[in-house]
């Protein structure tokens, strides 16, 4: 749960403005890593059509390598992860 904790510090906003340039599947990573609540806030912010494959692709979601939440969270947190 190292990247929940990490990830918990930035903002939806951020998160938000990262993902609306990225595909539905990084999305889902992205915020499956998330707590519920920061992840809804950030899927309310998300245009519907785009919002709705990301859930669907969280759906399906089986396992993460570390290496790829690790450079997530870089990217998210401006390289400082």
């Amino acid at each position: 749960m190292l990247f929940r904790s990490k990830l918990s510090f930035i903002k939806p906003e951020q998160i938000t403005a990262f993902l609306k340039n990225e595909y539905p599947q990084t999305a889902a990573v992205v915020l499956s890593q998330l707590r519920p609540e920061q992840a809804s806030r950030v899927l309310a912010r998300l245009p519907t059509d785009f919002a709705t494959d990301v859930v669907d692709r969280m759906l399906r979601l089986e396992g993460i390598a570390p290496e790829v939440l690790a450079r997530l969270v870089a990217a998210l947190d401006g390289g400082a992860a």
